[in-house]
């Protein structure tokens, strides 16, 4: 015992200091100092503190090595700027606090452990437990009071025990972080029950779940941010509640419950990354993030809007969900859904269906039907002019906006269209699809049944790029069938169609069939595949023709009158324009080919066939032709090559430039040579060897056998002499001549 004592050394052991029981101040720092009654006593020396029984004050400035314990009353541990505590606290029996409230950096506290505190119920003293104790002093409202330990890593190098208060830095954004297991915090005002005991927090911004999963439910309106951990989270909103900052899910399956809300419970969807959806919501002030799972108002009509992302929603008949960018949120009870700008997809599953308003925003959005069952082989009908659709609000006007796509079902369907450019897939069964006002897309897949497509723009498009089977595009009946799959004499995949424009085959080998006059205003498009497009009778076509991929063939040979091809202009007698063909056959009557405006190969090599090649490939490499009887060059040096026994029944105009009769590779089969006559305009293998056969032709290339030439008499005339070129006869024109024996190879005597 002593007295009248102002300054306490301790000795060079583990010494402990224990203050009155009185309220007093233990004030630690580079002089510390015990102070209670109005009295002061400076100590150093002591490793251990404990406070009496009444209310302690621990105030820890700087860099303090200490173990701090605060006895029976309700102790406080005052935290000063930048103060550390290389030790440990235990705030001991009564109501204790931790306060960093003159700390300008935010705090990060987590618990560890709850403790009870003792009180009137069946145990006997303080329980340390991941669950509350049963035993224990209880709050007006029944609640269980207790303290807590934990850590605050930068601040308290071992940690604390027994606080049931604490009290952030004068910064925003302190942390508290629960237990590390499964866990429910009861939110009411400013009010925190945590696993059932309360605890008391000011100035903290942020609680923090586990990361074992824990629920949070919010009563009235509520300050703090919450935030959970790895595990599944979920936060539940009691009718009314408010929560003042902000929901982080963070990663594992977390919910947001407005289930008990008696007001609509309207979501905004803003982000989604890997750890769920962001959004903004009424009873969130500064909104959300982390969240996979909503629950709307059990009560009220809400409304949901997504992202201005790529959305896929799905709707099936227990589960809404969006995915974007491979990320799903799942939401229930909402009834309305209003997507955002960017191209949307709304999937309807089983007997999936919205009972509200769908509403598909900007963007091209689109209504699928592909996995919809009734389970009685019914399909859909939508009505984009009237706003109605199977499954969304029981087919009410209205409830469908900002649609532009639609997919059908397995079964029959009625897809009609509104004025905007729509685009049609009709599925599997028979279909009625209906354009309207816009530039309309039909696509059809592998087994899409009998359909009907009425387009009433007329700026319709066909496109079958999706099917491998062989098609037969009939426009003069307007039908389209797959030749690949009949039943008997039944076609089991057809189109009728009115109203169209564009019609696209597929990777079959397709055929086209014009055979009737007017006004067939179509553009035809072979895709892949060896595809023919026949013109017969007087068909004609004010369109495009383009083969596509493939080896394909421009067809007259049932045409009633002769047919001119313009290979430099791309046209051909009914058709305004070609193009990616690779053969030609002509009519049965007089046909004509006019060449390329470059130099040019036409190889003659059976009864008015061959192929033409051109010297520089632009609009192709080369065409095959065949039941052509003319042929004219275009405006530079074109060759006419004879192979085998080639000829035509008709004219050849060389046209423009210097222009070659070729006889190097021709053999009639009898040993005969060749006889030409420029001046008669006569030469074997061309219009019978009548005269008038030939015109602007100025070479001349010898056969392997007796040839006999005749130069103009009035022009410059070259005879060219190749390889075995025999005792030819040349009877010189009247101009220049040339005997031209470049192309010899062996020795000449």
């Amino acid at each position: 015992m002593f007295t009248n004592i102002t300054t306490l050394l301790g000795g060079n052991g583990n010494n402990t200091f224990i203050g009155l029981d009185a309220e007093a101040t233990f004030a630690l720092g580079e002089n510390a100092a015990y102070s209670s009654s109005g009295r002061t006593l400076n100590f150093s020396g002591f490793t251990t503190l404990i406070g009496g029984r009444l209310a302690d004050r621990f105030e820890i400035q700087g860099e303090c090595t200490y173990e701090l314990k605060g006895g029976d009353g309700d102790d406080i541990f005052v935290f000063y700027n930048n103060a550390r505590l290389n030790g440990s606290i235990d705030g001991g029996k009564g109501r204790n606090t931790l306060d960093y409230s003159r700390y300008s950096s935010v705090r990060n506290i987590i618990l560890t452990a709850v403790t009870v505190l003792e009180g009137t119920g069946e145990g006997d003293g303080a329980e340390e437990t991941g669950e509350a104790g049963e035993a224990g002093e209880t709050g007006d409202a029944g609640v269980i009071v207790g303290s807590f330990a934990g850590r605050e890593a930068e601040t308290i190098s071992v940690g604390f025990t027994n606080i049931s208060e604490f009290i952030g830095s004068n910064r925003n954004g302190d942390v508290i972080k629960g237990l590390n297991e499964k866990s429910t915090w009861q939110l009411n005002g400013n009010t925190v029950i945590y696993r059932d005991v309360l605890l008391t927090l000011t100035g903290i911004e942020i609680i923090a779940g586990s990361e074992q999963g824990d629920s949070f439910v919010i009563n009235g309106r509520v300050l703090y941010s919450l935030q959970g951990g790895s595990g599944d989270d979920s936060f539940t909103f009691s009718d009314g509640a408010v929560l003042q900052g902000r929901i982080n899910g963070g990663l594992g399956t977390d919910e947001l419950d407005f289930s008990a809300y008696l007001s609509a419970s309207n979501v905004t969807l803003t982000a989604a990354d890997e750890q769920g959806f962001a959004g903004t919501q009424a009873a969130i002030t500064a909104g959300f993030a982390g969240i996979d799972k909503i629950k709307g108002s059990l009560t009220a009509e809400n409304t949901l809007r997504g992202l201005n992302e790529a959305s896929i929603y799905r709707f099936t008949a227990t589960e809404y969900s969006v995915t974007v960018a491979g990320h799903t949120l799942v939401f229930a009870n909402y009834h309305h859904l209003i997507a955002g700008s960017a191209d949307d997809t709304f999937i309807f599953e089983g007997t999936g269906h919205l009972a509200g308003l769908l509403d598909g925003g900007l963007g091209q959005n689109t209504l699928d039907y592909s996995a919809y069952e009734l389970g009685d082989n019914s399909g859909v009908t939508v009505n984009l002019l009237t706003g109605s659709a199977t499954g969304v609000a029981d087919g009410e006007a209205d409830r469908v906006r900002n649609i532009s796509r639609l997919i059908g079902s397995k079964y029959n369907d009625i897809l009609i269209g509104n004025n905007q450019d729509n685009v049609f897939d009709g599925g599997a069964g028979d279909d009625y699809l209906a354009g309207n006002g816009g530039n309309n897309t039909f696509f059809f897949k592998e087994n899409w049944g009998k359909d009907i497509v009425i387009n009433a723009s007329g700026l319709g498009t066909l496109d079958f790029t999706a099917i491998t089977a062989d098609l037969r595009i009939d426009l003069a009946q307007a039908i389209i069938s797959d030749l690949t799959n009949v039943s008997g004499s039944d076609c089991v995949n057809l189109v009728e169609f009115s109203g169209i424009k564009v019609i696209k085959g597929g990777s079959g080998d397709d055929t086209f069939i014009v055979s009737s006059a007017g006004e067939n205003r179509y553009d035809l498009y072979g895709h892949d595949g060896n595809d023919t497009f026949v013109f017969s009778g007087n068909g004609s076509l004010e369109g495009l023709v383009d083969g596509g991929a493939g080896y394909n063939t421009l067809d007259y040979s049932t045409y009633d009158s002769e047919v001119v091809f313009n290979l430099e202009k791309l046209t051909a007698t009914g058709l305004v324009r070609f193009s990616q063909i690779h053969r030609i056959i002509g009519s049965n009557h007089n046909d004509t080919i006019i060449g390329l405006n470059t130099n040019t190969t036409y190889k003659i090599t059976a009864e008015n066939a061959g192929q033409i090649i051109p010297e520089i490939a632009d609009s192709f490499t080369g065409i095959d032709f065949a039941a052509v009887e003319n042929l004219t060059g275009g405006s530079l040096d074109d060759t006419f090559a004879f192979i085998g026994n080639g000829y035509l029944t008709g004219l050849i105009d060389g046209g423009k430039g210097q222009n070659t009769l070729d006889y190097s590779a021709y053999d009639h089969g009898d040993g005969s040579g060749v006889v030409v006559d420029l001046n008669t305009g006569s030469a074997t293998a061309v219009n019978n060897g009548e005269a008038g056969g030939i015109k602007n032709i100025q070479n001349l290339v010898s056969s392997p056998y007796k040839d006999v030439f005749i130069g103009h008499e009035k022009a410059n005339n070259t005879f060219i002499f190749t390889d075995n070129w025999n005792a030819d006869t040349i009877f010189l024109g009247g101009e220049q001549n040339l005997l031209d024996f470049s192309r010899v190879q062996e020795i000449m005597r």
